[in-house]
């Protein structure tokens, strides 16, 4: 059944892909600016900022990292490319300042506490709170308006269950889709306190027009799927995809 639901696509134009797509690679596909703005939020020590510096060797990169330890080592990383800034910031709904959890494997630390459940959800105490320290906030909206940003041409998230909250700070500039992809980690399993479910993030997404292109990177728990990596586009773009 499955070769002759796969021979009548081909036979109308459609392609059967079973591979997964390398999301950058997508990603390049996609933004064809000559010099994107990328923004980098929760860079941790720059490999996704490495990945995008690869593919568009021209970009301006700003990453966002909270996380002393974790923002000195992309500092040092990036010392010789004037094209990537580093900000020692958390990308949140608003300015301010916000108790970041620092966990067992810093990869894990977030505004975000710890679910009880977090542990045996994963089998892996990695986002185990060991202290707290106080970082600074601002909203993407703000950041633009007081650096002179019209457009983002990548926002890749990837905060620990608080990617919700920083769209939120970003409502201005997704309102009139200045952002042209979205690529953000969604965490399905219970794994911090206040983390929203994916329906509320397809009806934030909606809302500005902005629709689902495809997941990567999915990682599983024998059939449960704990979380995904997920490429959003505004509806427009979306809809010429099937073309490329």
């Amino acid at each position: 059944m499955r070769q002759l639901v796969e021979r009548c696509l081909q036979r109308f134009g459609f392609g059967v892909h079973r591979c997964r797509p390398d999301a950058f690679e997508v990603q390049k596909r996609l933004v064809t600016s000559p010099r994107p703005v990328i923004f980098d939020v929760g860079a941790h020590i720059g490999d996704a900022a490495a990945s995008y510096r690869l593919r568009f060797p021209s970009a301006a990169i700003s990453c966002f990292e909270p996380f002393p330890g974790a923002a000195s080592q992309l500092e040092s990383r990036f010392a010789g490319d004037p094209g990537i800034e580093v900000h020692r910031l958390a990308l949140a709904a608003s300015s301010g300042t916000s108790q970041m959890n620092v966990n067992s494997y810093v990869a894990t630390n977030s505004l975000l506490p710890t679910d009880p459940g977090a542990t045996r959800q994963w089998g892996l105490k990695h986002c185990e709170t060991s202290s707290t320290i106080t970082v600074e906030t601002t909203g993407i909206d703000q950041f633009c308006k007081g650096h002179s940003i019209p457009r983002i041409h990548i926002l890749k998230l990837d905060v620990q269950g608080g990617e919700y909250d920083v769209l939120k700070g970003a409502s201005e500039m997704l309102t009139r889709q200045a952002i042209d992809l979205i690529y953000a980690e969604m965490i399905f399993a219970p794994t911090y306190q206040g983390q929203q479910p994916p329906g509320k993030y397809f009806q934030l997404m909606e809302s500005f027009g902005y629709g689902l292109l495809d997941f990567y990177e999915p990682w599983r728990s024998g059939l449960r799927l704990m979380q995904a990596d997920l490429l959003w586009l505004p509806l427009d773009t979306l809809n010429q995809t099937s073309s490329l």
